[in-house]
């Protein structure tokens, strides 16, 4: 998953260049061509993530589980955290709903990529 970085570049035509699509062209572009170092980057959120993204990490490991009988099963992030640290934000959260969703959506996505990694 690539996120935009704040640092990007609008062309005239309209077309945006991130950071990452920055990288990614220097990278290709050497003699020979190299793999950007993706992994090791540090991607600068956008102001109106940074929120989501703080939330995100204070309550990521406060999921619901399921025993299938030989190990437990992350199914799903604890909704109740999620609100109770957005309660406590200092300043409030402006759009929780949205607020919330992106904090769902980011741990839908890694919870995904640790599923996959688990069963490659």
């Amino acid at each position: 998953m690539q996120e935009q970085a704040v640092s990007r570049l609008i062309l005239n035509d309209g077309s945006i260049l991130t950071k990452c699509d920055q990288c990614i062209a220097t990278y290709s572009e050497r003699n020979p061509p190299e793999e950007p170092p993706c992994e090791d980057c540090r991607v600068e959120l956008m102001k109106e993530n940074q929120q989501a993204a703080y939330i995100y990490q204070i309550v990521s490991r406060q999921v619901r589980t399921i025993f299938n009988g030989e190990r437990s099963i992350v199914t799903d992030l604890d909704f109740n955290a999620v609100f109770n640290v957005m309660d406590r934000i200092p300043g409030g959260v402006k759009d929780e709903w949205g607020c919330f969703e992106k904090i769902m959506s980011a741990f839908y996505y890694f919870l995904k990529e640790r599923d996959k990694n688990e069963n490659s």
